[in-house]
């Protein structure tokens, strides 16, 4: 497993050479040596997953896998799952159909469902579904960069936005989709959403969504993104076709209302194919 990771003192850096030497592309970033042709952030969104799913769905059954295979997918938090779906699972109904039932065997109470999330993704979802597409994600694992929230705990000021890519194993994807989408006491307790990096026992893994944000707004995508301004940059994020919404933002865990989300993201992208083209042709 590999890293790409962006401190504060490194984005002040990127954002000093943007404007004193432009033409200067830091080594921080990553060389395009499998050439992509552009690079896709899922953006953070609570219950909006089910909703990307839903937008993912329309991507796969409109754009051929020339054009999908050309492009380095990003997921962070919510976006973890839509991730999977576009790099991988060839049919994402299958995976709804897979969720839904995860969610239908929970309590369907805020913290029934809610607060064992983590728990039932890991050892249902991860350890058990997605080993059926373990080839093409070890196969394609460089197209794949999961963002999580490094925190040193020797050193907190040297805490880190990392995005993890070319796992070595499924153990190793599958912890950081977890560390990624898991936030602490809502997704699950510490001890199953704070997860500990493999190779650095100082430092702690977890959901890295509002970090992306707050990078985002203060920076600008482009500025931390594995492949930096080297390669052009989308987001995809919850008020891309429609008003941003608390009720689809809340991590229900009312399985019939992320499958009515699933369907209204899918309605949604079809609606507005002309921002998709721009994105993924």
């Amino acid at each position: 497993m590999k890293e790409v990771s962006f401190t504060v003192f490194d984005l002040c850096y990127i954002i000093f050479l943007k404007y004193f030497y432009p033409h200067y592309i830091p080594k921080k970033y990553l060389e395009n040596k499998y050439g992509y042709r552009k690079q896709i952030l899922f953006e953070c969104g609570g219950g909006y997953w089910s909703y990307y799913c839903g937008i993912v769905k329309m991507i796969k059954e409109t754009y051929s896998r020339n054009y999908l295979d050309d492009i380095a997918w990003i997921g962070a938090s919510a976006g973890v799952f839509p991730l999977i779906n576009a790099a991988y699972i060839e049919n994402p109904d299958k995976t709804m159909n897979y969720m839904m039932y995860l969610l239908s065997c929970a309590p369907q109470t805020w913290y029934g469902g809610i607060g064992s999330f983590n728990q039932i993704i890991y050892n249902h979802y991860h350890k058990d579904y997605l080993q059926k597409y373990k080839e093409k994600i070890l196969l394609k694992q460089s197209q794949t960069f999961l963002a999580v929230l490094n925190i040193n705990i020797l050193c907190p000021i040297f805490s880190s936005l990392s995005f993890y890519y070319d796992f070595d194993n499924m153990n190793d994807f599958s912890e950081s989709c977890i560390a990624s989408h898991g936030i602490p006491l809502i997704t699950g307790d510490l001890k199953s959403t704070l997860i500990s990096h493999p190779k650095k026992w100082y430092i702690k893994r977890m959901d890295a969504g509002v970090l992306t944000v707050l990078y985002g707004f203060f920076f600008g995508y482009e500025k931390f993104l594995p492949y930096g301004n080297r390669l052009p940059s989308h987001v995809i994020y919850p008020h891309i076709f429609r008003p941003y919404t608390l009720k689809n933002a809340w991590l229900s865990p009312n399985y019939l209302h992320h499958y009515d989300l699933y369907h209204l993201g899918y309605y949604d992208a079809k609606r507005n194919k002309k921002i998709l083209d721009k994105m993924i042709l």
